[in-house]
């Protein structure tokens, strides 16, 4: 009797693991499904502070409506740069990133979220190296700036949550 207990037990702990591995491990790919996408102008300039307006466009292409929260955004740009040995390296600094909001976000199945008109401020101070492009940019408006930007979230799918992490070149 006490073995039949046990094989009960046993095979009831089993069914337990392969439903639950069944269910979460869909997420393991949930991330790499979700995509975004950036586009970035200028809004303002003055002597001291470039501003940036962004739109991101949130994407769910599952059958799973997720809430992802407001993201939070790394703005960089890269450079190439000479080692010791003359060999060219490519660099990335980073210029400034968004602030950090709780607002959570409905993204529906086989739907999309936009979030409009994220202003990140960058210092004139930072943009050293991109003054060349930033003033070319200024008298010709199909000159563009090559910048890198990050998205970083935390995406509820009601099962469990993920962090979501995309880069994207961006021209401004």
């Amino acid at each position: 009797m006490k073995g039949w207990l046990m094989a009960g037990l046993g095979l009831g702990i089993g069914t337990a693991a392969y439903l639950l591995h069944r269910k979460f491990k869909p997420l393991k790919t949930f991330s790499d499904k979700l995509e975004s996408e950036i586009t970035g102008r200028i809004h303002k300039i003055n002597l001291t502070t470039l501003e940036l307006a962004l739109d991101v466009i949130l994407k769910n292409p599952t059958r799973t409506e997720v809430s992802i929260q407001q993201p939070f955004i790394k703005i960089a740009y890269k450079y190439k740069e000479k080692d010791s040995s003359g060999k060219e390296i490519e660099k990335v600094k980073q210029l400034a990133t968004s602030t950090l909001e709780n607002k959570p976000t409905r993204i529906k199945a086989f739907g999309q979220s936009y979030i409009n008109d994220i202003r990140i401020p960058v210092k004139l101070l930072d943009l050293g190296a991109l003054a060349p492009l930033i003033l070319k940019r200024l008298t010709d408006s199909a000159a563009r700036i090559n910048l890198v930007v990050t998205v970083q979230s935390i995406v509820d799918t009601g099962v469990g949550s993920f962090s979501y992490d995309k880069s994207q070149d961006i021209l401004v």
